[in-house]
C-alpha cells in the first residue's frame, strides 16, 4: 500500500478504514513515545512523522477531500493532524474556508494540533484581509485553544508592515491565563519585536499585560537568535516580578 492509493474519487468506511491501517503502518514506536513527552495531554498518539503526513494530505487532496471529511474521525491524533492538513491543501472559496477552520477548530484540545493546523493553511494569504474578522471572533472565544488559534494566525501571516498595529492592539484586548495561550501570546509579541523593535518596544512600555505574559515575552525576545543583543538588553526593563 502507497500513500498515492489515497486519491480517490469516492470514500467509504471501508476505504476509510484501509487509510486508518496504513496509518498504523507508518507508525514508529520510538516516535510515538517521543511525541507522548512533547504533548503530555493529548491521547491516541500512533507515531506517524508529520512528512508523512504531509505526503498522504497531498495526495488525499488530489481527489475527492470533500467526501474524505465527511468520512474522517479523530479517533487518534494522526487522524485529527491529518484532516487539518487536507483542508489546508484546499481549492476553496472563502466562505467554504471559513466554514471549514471554524469547524475544525472544535477540535482543537492541545497546542500541536492546534499549531500544525494554523501554520498549514495556504489559503490565508489569498484571504488575508476577510479572515481577520475571523480571526477576531476567534480571540474572543471563551474557548482557549481556539483563542490560541488565533493568535498563531496572527504570528503566521500578519507580524508585516500593513497589520502589525492592528496585531498589537488585538493582543492588548486578548486576555487568558490558560498557559498555553499565554504562550502563543507571548511567541506573537516577540515575533512582532523581532520584526519591528522600536514599534513593539513602544507598545511594551504603555500595554496594561499581565506579568505572566510580559515575562514570558522578553525570555522569548531574549532566546530569539534575530533579536540583537542592544534590542535584547534594553526589553528587560519590561520584567515584573510575579
Amino acid at each position: 500500500m502507497k500513500a498515492e492509493s489515497f486519491i480517490l474519487d469516492n470514500w467509504s468506511e471501508k476505504e476509510y478504514s484501509r487509510l486508518v491501517k496504513y496509518l498504523s503502518k507508518e507508525a514508529e514506536d520510538e516516535y510515538r513515545q517521543f511525541s507522548e513527552r512533547l504533548i503530555p495531554d493529548c491521547k491516541n498518539i500512533l507515531g506517524v512523522r508529520m512528512p508523512k503526513l504531509r505526503k498522504i494530505a497531498k495526495y488525499i487532496s488530489k481527489g475527492n477531500w470533500r467526501e474524505y471529511i465527511k468520512f474522517c474521525k479523530d479517533s487518534t491524533f494522526e487522524e485529527t493532524v491529518l484532516k487539518g492538513a487536507v483542508i489546508g491543501l484546499a481549492e476553496v472559496n472563502f466562505e467554504e474556508f471559513s466554514q471549514l477552520v471554524n469547524e475544525y477548530l472544535s477540535l482543537i484540545d492541545n497546542w500541536a494540533i492546534c499549531d500544525y493546523f494554523c501554520g498549514g493553511l495556504k489559503q490565508i494569504k489569498k484571504y488575508k484581509k476577510e479572515f481577520l474578522t475571523d480571526i477576531i471572533s476567534f480571540l474572543e472565544a471563551e474557548n482557549p485553544w481556539i483563542k490560541r488559534a488565533g493568535l498563531v494566525f496572527l504570528k503566521a501571516c500578519y507580524t508585516d508592515e500593513e497589520y502589525v498595529s492592528e496585531v498589537l492592539s488585538l493582543a492588548e484586548k486578548t486576555i487568558c491565563e490558560h498557559y498555553y495561550v499565554q504562550m502563543a501570546h507571548a511567541w506573537l509579541l516577540a515575533e512582532c519585536y523581532t520584526k519591528f523593535p522600536q514599534i513593539t518596544h513602544l507598545y511594551l512600555e504603555r500595554c496594561s499585560l499581565s506579568s505572566e505574559i510580559l515575562n514570558k515575552t522578553v525570555q522569548k525576545i531574549r532566546d530569539s537568535y534575530r533579536v540583537n543583543n542592544t534590542w535584547k538588553e534594553k526589553v528587560t526593563i519590561f520584567r515584573r516580578k510575579n
